[in-house]
């Protein structure tokens, strides 16, 4: 601990509170992990997307949960550092957090040096309960999948008894995500991403060791265990999380892992939730197909869940159903580009069961 922010009497130098709430909360967010989204003059977090950033001014306001203010109080808010005064002002004092302003007056630059992604081994358990009870009671994912995913290392349960997801590359791991296994009252919720992973690499699991035939993409972990409980799990196939809609490179450096392999390009199929974001991200990819250099377009399928069933996304469909497995009468069959495209199409004349909120 830096002695030097505290005076002879032990209390906090005014200096050292002021100092600390020069450091930009943009890129100390970014350093713990946290995914911010650039709107405009502002940036809004992926996890809490009520949580909007000034950059310029250098303060936040919560809208949901009526807070803000500057560095200082976002270390406090219980959802995301739970700090008390004291313990923020000494942790932005640290030399990790040393950050220098523009002539401007507004961008803020770290001084410290990166450092490269390691897996946190010494903060995962052997006990998987936690974790194992939150897939199968709370999100009801097939429990044999869970107990096969969990004794292969492909889920974890860290200190906290979050679950965490590693993204393995040649039988390492090379970054990993992280959901609480519980919900505090009032609160959303945890997640997170470890900073400095490599961010072409996601979550997956796969039914072979050789050559795929298909790779379904999803918006997150859940709704592709949800999606493999449901359906079944296919033969030479590969279930990836993009986290999100928007990580291109996820799919592309998929499809560029298999092609150097096998000298082949499997289907894609993309699972996407039945909303805005999710309907979106079919019609970009109808607009903007991947087109390999020498196999030409890469075929694709979709696949989302049906809105008669009042849902939005595949873990939905699946607690609605209690965990149960669908018939093979109900099973999905995912569209072509021409049916996804006449859905779509029929969604802007009129509202029926696809119908864009």
């Amino acid at each position: 601990m830096d002695k030097s922010i505290f005076d002879k009497a032990g209390m906090l130098k005014k200096e050292a509170i002021e100092h600390a709430k020069t450091v930009s909360i943009v890129e100390y967010l970014e350093s713990e992990g946290y995914v911010l989204q650039k709107q405009g003059d502002y940036y809004r977090m992926q996890d809490h997307d009520s949580l909007v950033i000034n950059a310029q001014k250098n303060v936040y306001k919560w809208n949901s949960r009526g807070s803000g203010g500057t560095v200082l109080q976002l270390l406090q808010e219980k959802e995301l550092f739970n700090m008390n005064f004291r313990e923020a002002v000494i942790e932005l004092n640290k030399p990790k957090n040393n950050r220098i302003r523009s002539e401007q007056g507004m961008n803020f630059k770290e001084i410290k040096t990166k450092e490269p992604y390691a897996f946190p081994y010494d903060r995962m358990k052997e006990d998987t309960t936690k974790v194992r009870d939150y897939l199968v009671e709370d999100r009801k994912i097939d429990p044999d999948l869970v107990d096969t995913l969990l004794s292969k290392g492909l889920i974890r349960q860290d200190k906290n008894n979050n679950a965490v997801y590693p993204w393995i590359s040649k039988g390492t791991i090379v970054g990993h995500n992280a959901e609480g296994s519980y919900v505090k009252e009032g609160s959303e919720r945890f997640k997170f991403i470890a900073s400095g992973g490599d961010t072409n690499q996601a979550f997956s699991f796969q039914t072979n060791n050789g050559k795929l035939d298909k790779i379904f993409f999803f918006e997150g972990e859940a709704d592709a265990l949800s999606y493999a409980t449901l359906n079944g799990l296919e033969p030479n196939s590969k279930y990836v999380s993009m986290r999100g809609v928007n990580n291109d490179q996820v799919i592309a450096h998929q499809l560029g892992n298999e092609f150097k392999s096998h000298k082949e390009i499997p289907t894609l199929v993309y699972c996407v939730d039945n909303d805005q974001a999710g309907l979106e991200f079919i019609q970009r990819r109808l607009e903007n197909p991947f087109v390999h250099h020498e196999l030409g377009e890469v075929p694709m399928y979709f696949d989302i869940p049906s809105k008669s069933e009042h849902v939005k996304d595949w873990n939905d469909v699946l607690i609605k159903r209690e965990g149960q497995m669908l018939s093979d009468i109900e099973k999905t069959q995912p569209l072509s580009k021409t049916s996804i495209k006449s859905l779509l199409e029929g969604s802007k004349q009129k509202s029926n069961e696809y119908e864009m909120d």
